[in-house]
């Protein structure tokens, strides 16, 4: 965003934005309906279902005496996803190759549908790093429970990096269906096979690399193709 508050899609344009199914890779998602969306705070929603597992799972952090984490992000729209993408690129000065590697084009978020949280550690634990507490490890065993699972572990095939504040919700069939592709992808894609990961990490796999997909990887290419 400039300094007049007009949205800033320069640094966009040379993405000029398609219809691509997987870009950089990040999947496409469109915006969930707002009669899907509660309030937990202020600055948070989140779709309904995830909003009452994250609750649950919150009320049984507490139960095992583990440091509730809390939610910073939840839905965000494709405007809002425009101006997060520049604050990395121009205000930290990333340009805009690197900030693809953490922030998703708009309109290729999990934020888009309700179902992802950013999340952080209680203020008083001073100086916490996330992927070292105990909230963090408590996540690691048992969010599954509550249909919640790390988008961005480590080395993920998608080429994005770590990202332990960011969790999904998967747990109702709406999720499920939603997040269905990457699922396939998970499955299907061998992390040693760095042609097939440089294609998914592309800025148009289905365009550029079709041949490619429909010869050598038809279940992925069906899947994007009817993502």
């Amino acid at each position: 965003m400039n300094q007049s508050g007009v949205i800033d899609t320069e640094g966009l344009s040379q993405f000029k934005l398609n219809n691509s199914p997987i870009r950089f890779g990040h999947l496409r998602y469109s915006e969930v309906s707002n009669d899907n969306l509660v309030c937990l705070n202020d600055r948070v929603w989140l779709h309904k279902n995830a909003a009452i597992a994250y609750i649950e799972m919150i009320n049984a952090m507490h139960r095992d005496n583990v440091s509730p984490v809390i939610i910073i992000n939840g839905y965000r729209s494709f405007k809002r996803q425009i101006r997060t993408f520049d604050y990395y690129r121009i205000k930290k000065e990333l340009g805009a190759l690197k900030t693809l590697e953490r922030v998703a084009l708009p309109g290729y978020s999990e934020h888009h549908t309700g179902f992802a949280i950013d999340i952080r550690l209680p203020k008083k634990i001073a100086g916490g790093r996330l992927s070292h507490s105990d909230s963090y490890k408590w996540l690691k065993v048992h969010a599954y429970q509550y249909g919640f699972y790390e988008s961005y572990k480590k080395d993920n095939i998608f080429g994005v990096i770590f990202e332990p504040w960011h969790w999904c919700f998967n747990g109702c069939a709406e999720s499920r269906a939603l997040f269905s592709t990457r699922s396939l992808l998970l499955k299907n894609v061998d992390p040693s096979d760095q042609v097939l990961l440089d294609i998914i990490r592309s800025n148009d796999p289905m365009s550029n690399y079709y041949e490619d997909l429909f010869e050598k990887f038809p279940k992925i290419y069906s899947a994007l193709a009817t993502h």
